[in-house]
């Protein structure tokens, strides 16, 4: 579409739901740590289309559930894993939490966002000790 000056113009699009395939790839993505705005350009819709699936399609909102423990759950592992390779700080921060989480008698990681976004952030800073220029500040 041209404009009256001459020049290209873009046009707005209204969002459309999400096929079953990309609400599986958006889930797997996501799950792995990928950011919806990633995974919307990767699969080539928008970031309204996912808010539109979500706001609509119970299924699709029942597989979101359980995104946030699941990337709790992966931050854990890597920092177990770097705590059995002999890194001190993050075998230092692993029997911390492994004691906050046994005090509070949880069964589950916490998975409200402010949670998971503190919880990352003291991830972030343990490995940026280890890692210093490779871990985003």
């Amino acid at each position: 579409m041209t404009s009256e000056a001459g020049g290209i113009t873009e046009t707005w699009t209204e969002p459309v739901p999400l096929t079953l395939a990309q609400q599986k790839e958006f889930v797997r993505l996501v799950s792995q740590g990928a950011s919806p705005a990633a995974v919307c350009s990767q699969l080539g819709v928008s970031l309204e289309s996912a808010r539109l699936t979500m706001e609509r399609d119970a299924r699709f909102r029942r597989h979101m559930k359980p995104v946030p423990q699941t990337l709790g759950e992966n931050v854990r592992a890597a920092m177990y894993l770097k705590a059995m390779k002999g890194t001190v700080s993050a075998q230092t921060f692993w029997l911390k939490e492994e004691a906050a989480h046994d005090a509070a008698g949880e069964d589950e990681i916490p998975v409200t966002p402010r949670e998971l976004i503190e919880k990352l952030d003291r991830v972030r800073k343990v490995l940026a000790e280890d890692f210093p220029g490779e871990v985003c500040e």
